[in-house]
């Protein structure tokens, strides 16, 4: 038996279409199946989006439709420049530091 032979009588495919290749892949998926991975991928980004939202409203304070996401991060960024400010003026106040 050559090694022709092995290769021309089995194959991982042997009696079955192999599985689509290319850059035409996604053309041969159905709209119905596309549409679904979208809707899914767009519920997952969501439920990340709010998961956000309120972890920023309970670091600021307030309830999680009280801000846009925009005002949250503006108030997380002034509350951490105002930690940073006050760590600057009390290790500047530090006996010893002069």
């Amino acid at each position: 038996m050559t090694e022709h032979d092995t290769h021309s009588r089995w194959s991982p495919w042997l009696g079955q279409v192999p599985p689509p290749h290319g850059s035409r892949v996604a053309e041969q998926i159905p709209i119905a199946v596309r549409l679904a991975m979208l809707q899914a991928d767009y519920d997952s980004c969501r439920e990340i989006l709010d998961l956000n939202v309120r972890d920023l409203a309970a670091v600021v304070g307030v309830h999680p439709m009280q801000m846009s996401y925009v005002e949250l991060i503006a108030s997380v960024r002034r509350i951490l420049e105002d930690q940073r400010n006050r760590i600057l003026e009390l290790e500047a106040d530090r006996p010893g530091s002069r």
